[in-house]
Protein backbone atom coordinates (compact mmCIF):
# COMPACT_ATOMS: atom_id res chain seq x y z
CA UNK A 1 0.00 0.00 0.00
CA UNK A 2 2.33 2.70 -1.24
CA UNK A 3 1.12 6.03 -2.48
CA UNK A 4 -1.13 8.91 -1.62
CA UNK A 5 -2.98 7.88 1.52
CA UNK A 6 -5.23 10.94 1.56
CA UNK A 7 -6.46 9.93 -1.88
CA UNK A 8 -6.97 6.38 -0.60
CA UNK A 9 -9.22 7.76 2.13
CA UNK A 10 -11.37 9.52 -0.47
CA UNK A 11 -11.70 6.46 -2.70
CA UNK A 12 -12.33 3.99 0.14
CA UNK A 13 -14.82 6.44 1.65
CA UNK A 14 -16.69 6.72 -1.65
CA UNK A 15 -16.69 2.95 -2.05
CA UNK A 16 -17.92 2.52 1.51
CA UNK A 17 -20.87 4.85 0.89
CA UNK A 18 -21.82 2.84 -2.19
CA UNK A 19 -21.48 -0.47 -0.34
CA UNK A 20 -23.66 0.83 2.49
CA UNK A 21 -26.27 2.01 -0.02
CA UNK A 22 -26.48 -1.39 -1.73
CA UNK A 23 -26.17 -3.38 1.50
CA UNK A 24 -22.86 -5.10 0.64
CA UNK A 25 -21.45 -5.93 4.07
CA UNK A 26 -18.25 -7.48 2.68
CA UNK A 27 -17.60 -4.32 0.66
CA UNK A 28 -18.23 -2.21 3.74
CA UNK A 29 -15.76 -4.28 5.78
CA UNK A 30 -13.17 -4.20 3.00
CA UNK A 31 -13.43 -0.43 2.64
CA UNK A 32 -13.33 0.08 6.43
CA UNK A 33 -10.10 -1.93 6.52
CA UNK A 34 -8.71 0.13 3.62
CA UNK A 35 -9.59 3.36 5.43
CA UNK A 36 -8.00 1.99 8.60
CA UNK A 37 -4.79 1.06 6.78
CA UNK A 38 -4.58 4.47 5.10
CA UNK A 39 -4.95 6.14 8.50
CA UNK A 40 -2.36 3.75 9.98
CA UNK A 41 0.17 4.60 7.28
CA UNK A 42 -0.47 8.32 7.87
CA UNK A 43 0.08 7.63 11.59
CA UNK A 44 -3.48 8.62 12.51
CA UNK A 45 -3.72 5.68 14.86
CA UNK A 46 -6.89 6.63 16.70
CA UNK A 47 -8.80 6.78 13.41
CA UNK A 48 -7.12 3.59 12.21
CA UNK A 49 -8.19 1.66 15.31
CA UNK A 50 -11.79 2.84 14.94
CA UNK A 51 -12.02 1.65 11.32
CA UNK A 52 -10.32 -1.65 12.15
CA UNK A 53 -12.96 -2.19 14.87
CA UNK A 54 -15.72 -1.62 12.31
CA UNK A 55 -14.11 -3.97 9.78
CA UNK A 56 -13.41 -6.57 12.46
CA UNK A 57 -17.05 -6.65 13.52
CA UNK A 58 -18.37 -7.03 9.97
CA UNK A 59 -15.84 -9.68 8.93
CA UNK A 60 -16.59 -11.68 12.08
CA UNK A 61 -20.33 -11.45 11.41
CA UNK A 62 -20.10 -12.53 7.76
CA UNK A 63 -17.54 -15.26 8.47
CA UNK A 64 -14.77 -14.16 6.09
CA UNK A 65 -11.85 -15.62 8.02
CA UNK A 66 -9.12 -14.62 5.55
CA UNK A 67 -10.03 -10.93 5.46
CA UNK A 68 -10.78 -10.99 9.17
CA UNK A 69 -7.27 -12.34 9.87
CA UNK A 70 -5.62 -9.54 7.90
CA UNK A 71 -7.78 -6.94 9.64
CA UNK A 72 -6.65 -8.34 12.99
CA UNK A 73 -3.02 -8.19 11.83
CA UNK A 74 -3.44 -4.55 10.77
CA UNK A 75 -5.15 -3.77 14.08
CA UNK A 76 -2.29 -5.47 15.96
CA UNK A 77 0.29 -3.58 13.91
CA UNK A 78 -1.31 -0.23 14.81
CA UNK A 79 -1.32 -1.22 18.49
CA UNK A 80 2.33 -2.35 18.19
CA UNK A 81 3.40 0.99 16.76
CA UNK A 82 1.57 2.65 19.67
CA UNK A 83 3.62 0.33 21.91
CA UNK A 84 0.53 -1.32 23.37
CA UNK A 85 2.38 -4.65 23.46
CA UNK A 86 -0.34 -6.61 25.24
CA UNK A 87 -3.12 -5.36 22.96
CA UNK A 88 -0.96 -5.90 19.88
CA UNK A 89 -0.06 -9.43 20.88
CA UNK A 90 -3.73 -10.24 21.52
CA UNK A 91 -4.78 -9.12 18.03
CA UNK A 92 -1.77 -10.82 16.44
CA UNK A 93 -2.61 -14.07 18.25
CA UNK A 94 -6.19 -13.94 16.96
CA UNK A 95 -4.82 -13.31 13.46
CA UNK A 96 -2.35 -16.22 13.87
CA UNK A 97 -5.17 -18.63 14.70
CA UNK A 98 -7.00 -17.66 11.51
CA UNK A 99 -3.83 -17.59 9.38
CA UNK A 100 -3.04 -21.17 10.45
CA UNK A 101 -6.65 -22.30 10.04
CA UNK A 102 -6.80 -20.87 6.51
CA UNK A 103 -3.21 -21.93 5.74
CA UNK A 104 -2.20 -18.37 4.85
CA UNK A 105 1.59 -18.67 4.75
CA UNK A 106 2.11 -14.99 3.99
CA UNK A 107 0.01 -14.06 7.02
CA UNK A 108 2.00 -16.44 9.20
CA UNK A 109 5.24 -14.76 8.07
CA UNK A 110 3.90 -11.30 8.92
CA UNK A 111 2.77 -12.63 12.29
CA UNK A 112 6.28 -13.85 13.13
CA UNK A 113 7.83 -10.54 12.00
CA UNK A 114 5.46 -8.46 14.13
CA UNK A 115 5.80 -10.73 17.14
CA UNK A 116 9.61 -10.58 16.89
CA UNK A 117 9.40 -6.82 17.42
CA UNK A 118 7.33 -7.24 20.55
CA UNK A 119 9.88 -9.74 21.90
CA UNK A 120 12.69 -7.22 21.30
CA UNK A 121 10.84 -4.58 23.33
CA UNK A 122 10.26 -7.14 26.07
CA UNK A 123 14.02 -7.78 26.19
CA UNK A 124 13.67 -11.28 24.74
CA UNK A 125 16.06 -10.91 21.78
CA UNK A 126 16.82 -14.66 21.47
CA UNK A 127 13.12 -15.42 21.11
CA UNK A 128 12.84 -12.61 18.54
CA UNK A 129 15.62 -14.25 16.53
CA UNK A 130 13.86 -17.62 16.74
CA UNK A 131 10.70 -16.01 15.37
CA UNK A 132 12.68 -14.60 12.44
CA UNK A 133 14.01 -18.10 11.80
CA UNK A 134 10.43 -19.40 11.75
CA UNK A 135 9.48 -16.71 9.24
CA UNK A 136 12.45 -17.66 7.09
CA UNK A 137 11.48 -21.34 7.23
CA UNK A 138 8.01 -20.47 5.95
CA UNK A 139 9.47 -18.48 3.05
CA UNK A 140 11.42 -21.45 1.66
CA UNK A 141 10.11 -22.28 -1.80
CA UNK A 142 7.60 -19.41 -1.80
CA UNK A 143 7.64 -16.49 -4.27
CA UNK A 144 7.24 -13.87 -1.52
CA UNK A 145 9.94 -11.36 -2.50
CA UNK A 146 8.65 -8.45 -0.44
CA UNK A 147 8.41 -10.58 2.68
CA UNK A 148 12.03 -11.72 2.21
CA UNK A 149 13.13 -8.08 2.11
CA UNK A 150 11.08 -7.34 5.23
CA UNK A 151 12.82 -10.26 6.93
CA UNK A 152 16.24 -8.85 6.03
CA UNK A 153 15.22 -5.45 7.39
CA UNK A 154 14.06 -7.02 10.66
CA UNK A 155 17.35 -8.91 10.94
CA UNK A 156 19.26 -5.68 10.34
CA UNK A 157 17.23 -3.87 13.00
CA UNK A 158 17.29 -6.66 15.58
CA UNK A 159 20.80 -8.02 15.10
CA UNK A 160 22.46 -4.82 13.98
CA UNK A 161 24.22 -4.16 10.75
CA UNK A 162 26.13 -1.60 8.81
CA UNK A 163 24.95 1.00 6.34
CA UNK A 164 25.94 -1.12 3.35
CA UNK A 165 23.43 -3.80 4.30
CA UNK A 166 20.73 -1.17 4.79
CA UNK A 167 21.46 0.29 1.34
CA UNK A 168 21.15 -3.21 -0.16
CA UNK A 169 17.77 -3.55 1.56
CA UNK A 170 16.68 -0.14 0.21
CA UNK A 171 17.71 -1.16 -3.33
CA UNK A 172 15.72 -4.37 -3.00
CA UNK A 173 12.62 -2.44 -1.91
CA UNK A 174 13.00 0.04 -4.79
CA UNK A 175 13.45 -2.81 -7.28
CA UNK A 176 10.00 -4.10 -6.25
CA UNK A 177 8.53 -0.59 -6.42
CA UNK A 178 8.08 -0.36 -2.65
CA UNK A 179 8.90 3.11 -1.44
CA UNK A 180 7.92 3.10 2.22
CA UNK A 181 11.20 2.56 4.08
CA UNK A 182 11.94 5.55 6.32
CA UNK A 183 15.33 7.25 6.14
CA UNK A 184 16.31 5.91 9.56
CA UNK A 185 14.24 2.76 10.10
CA UNK A 186 13.66 1.69 13.69
CA UNK A 187 11.41 -0.61 15.61
CA UNK A 188 8.46 -0.77 15.82
CA UNK A 189 7.87 -0.79 12.08
CA UNK A 190 4.61 0.26 10.46
CA UNK A 191 4.65 -1.99 7.40
CA UNK A 192 1.96 -1.47 4.78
Amino acid sequence: MAGNFEESLVHYGTANAIFQEIGDRFGQAYSFCGIGNAHRMMEHFGDALEYFRRAEELYRDIGDEVSYAWTLWSFGTALKVLQDWKGAEGKLQEAWELFTKTRDTRGMVYHFLALSEIRVFEGRREEACSLLEEAERLLVGKPFQLERIHLELYRWLILGGDGTVLEDIRRSYRKLGANFLPISPKLPLNLP
